[in-house]
């Protein structure tokens, strides 16, 4: 991946998160993959050469994290400067430490009803047969009554 697609992949996410406007993210990436958009007033009111500038020196070296969710959409028979254009999307990605919390949660349900089966099949108590489950829940019935 070029630095100028990481950098409209933070200047994206920038967007996303509210940090700038939709208009700054669109001059200031039209800039990174077109030397014509300078050239334009709507490049230079918007301030993109400057949001260019520091999305670069931030794609430099961005934690392994920063592009998570990001995903590059690119037109089947597209080619750089010809055809149709590449777009940036997103999709959240779940958050470990929920997941890892639901499968330990899952798991300790798991331990627990084990342990439930263990203790009512090796008890003294447990009833044998069909009739003896019958009997016991009529006595809690009587004892209820």
């Amino acid at each position: 991946m070029t630095l100028s697609s990481k950098a409209a992949g933070l200047i994206y996410e920038s967007m996303l998160a509210g940090s700038i406007s939709n208009l700054q993210v669109q001059w200031a990436i039209r800039g990174l993959f077109s030397e014509n958009a300078r050239e334009n007033h709507a490049f230079g009111f918007y301030d993109g050469a400057a949001t260019e500038a520091a999305f670069l020196a931030l794609a430099q070296n961005p934690p392994n994290s920063a592009y998570a969710g990001l995903v590059l959409y690119t037109p089947l028979g597209a080619q750089p400067g010809c055809g149709p254009e590449e777009f940036i999307g997103y999709t959240p990605v779940p958050e470990t430490s929920l997941m890892l919390l639901g499968t330990g949660l899952l798991a300790r349900d798991g331990d627990l009803m084990k342990l439930f089966e263990f203790k009512l099949t090796h008890s003294q108590d447990a009833p044998a047969t069909l009739a003896d489950v019958k009997t016991r829940c009529g006595r809690f019935r009587a004892a209820l009554n």
